[in-house]
């Protein structure tokens, strides 16, 4: 939400007051050129821009900003937005012929009819006037600071390309219709080729494309692994917000490529800082942004959890040698046991205990004395051990929301 309130206002809200703006010019052009146009047309003119301006603030605002005024933290996503616009960088704008020829890969049509607004904008403007231009100008002006703001932008991946779906579409069909307009009578049934053409290429790209086909089973299984193992109201940290009903452990948990240039030179809190005062009970290795991460907080991490799947770590404690003190950071119920599978009984706070149970622990401080050495697992509110392979997709049996998905019979 974050990242896409920033864009809310980068993007949306500039492109509108600019296709305001240029719905203003054009309107005063009108009149300055002695085109008749009423004021009653001017004012409805106006205030259909006035309006669209107007509820894309409240939306931007709605969802952008009061979210972070009503925790208290307006302050910090001002300074997130200046560290994202600090990294945007001219030298971006070379990753254009890529974008572009992703595009027309997927839609060649639609492509070639966008790009043709500014010109269709101009010969209407020099044939016909203002007036009959204005679309075609506001059309082109939102696709052309549309394609600037996301050449300027610290990661130009195509995915932001649908951050264009509303200009590209009002592009498409102010210059169709201006192509249309100019094709004798005899050919305009030819142009119901396009929608054909568009569809074929889109279905025949649509059976290569990865994520049409891929199954999100695996991702779903974790995110309810990790919801039986915590309560809603412990963190969980994964560096992309895969869990969305469990809380952030701190503001900067996000990993994501344009933050990193920030972490880097330490304007972010790192991961070792967040695990050593928050230590989420869960973490979600997601293994490309992870693999951004410096020596520390890998270290961190390996030291503070055990993988009990390839992505999935719950947070431990371990004493290595037969007496020592077992230091809590979050407190809960653990998987109390011994590193030695033989051992079955230790002493924990000056007191025996069977181990291999799970029992609650407060944060702070435990002195124990188990042979081999004793390790505390999070297990959390609502499991009676620690999940392991091939059975975390298993693991809910006290769900504690409800919905929980049915397995598939060939997971």
């Amino acid at each position: 939400m974050q990242l896409n309130s920033h864009k809310a206002f980068t993007l949306w809200v500039p492109l509108l007051g600019m296709v305001w703006l240029a719905d203003v010019v054009v309107a005063a052009a009108d009149v300055g050129g002695g085109v008749q146009t009423t004021w009653g047309q001017r004012a409805l003119r106006g205030l259909w821009g006035a309006g669209l301006l107007g509820v894309a603030v409240v939306v931007a605002v709605a969802v952008g900003v009061l979210p972070f005024v009503a925790t208290g933290t307006f302050h910090a996503y001002v300074d997130d937005v200046r560290l994202f616009f600090g990294y945007a960088n001219v030298s971006q704008v070379s990753s254009s012929p890529a974008l572009l020829h992703y595009a027309a890969s997927r839609s060649l049509s639609h492509t070639v009819l966008s790009l043709c607004a500014p010109a269709v904008a101009v010969i209407t403007w020099r044939e016909r006037g203002l007036q009959a231009a204005w679309p075609a100008i506001v059309a082109a002006t939102a696709l052309i600071l549309g394609l600037a703001l996301i050449g300027l932008s610290p990661a130009p991946f195509p995915y932001n390309l649908i951050w264009l779906t509303a200009p590209v579409g009002v592009a498409v069909v102010v210059s169709a219709d201006a192509f249309i307009d100019r094709t004798p009578a005899r050919w305009r049934p030819a142009w119901l080729l396009v929608p054909v053409l568009i569809l074929v290429q889109f279905a025949s790209h649509a059976v290569e494309e990865r994520y049409v086909t891929v199954r999100w089973h695996g991702q779903l299984d974790t995110a309810d692994a990790v919801e039986a193992a915590t309560d809603v109201s412990d963190p969980v940290l994964d560096g992309m917000g895969l869990v969305v009903t469990r809380p952030p452990p701190a503001k900067d948990w996000l990993l994501h490529y344009v933050l990193m240039p920030a972490y880097r030179e330490g304007k972010r809190q790192h991961f070792k800082d967040i695990i050593a005062t928050t230590a989420p009970p869960v973490l979600i290795k997601v293994p490309y942004r992870f693999s951004w991460l410096d020596d520390d907080d890998a270290a961190a991490i390996a030291a503070n959890y055990l993988f009990v799947a390839p992505h999935v770590g719950v947070l431990q404690a371990t004493v290595v040698d037969e007496a020592g003190t077992l230091r809590i950071v979050r407190p809960g119920r653990y998987l109390f046991a011994s590193r030695c599978s033989v051992v079955t009984a230790g002493v924990l706070d000056d007191g025996p205990v069977t181990l291999n149970t799970v029992m609650a622990f407060t944060a702070g401080p435990h002195p124990v004395r188990v042979p081999c050495g004793a390790t505390a697992l999070w297990v959390g509110p609502h499991l009676d051990g620690v999940p392991q392979p091939p059975v975390l997709k298993r693991i809910v049996q006290k769900p504690n929301l409800p919905g929980v998905r049915t397995p598939q019979p060939d997971d």
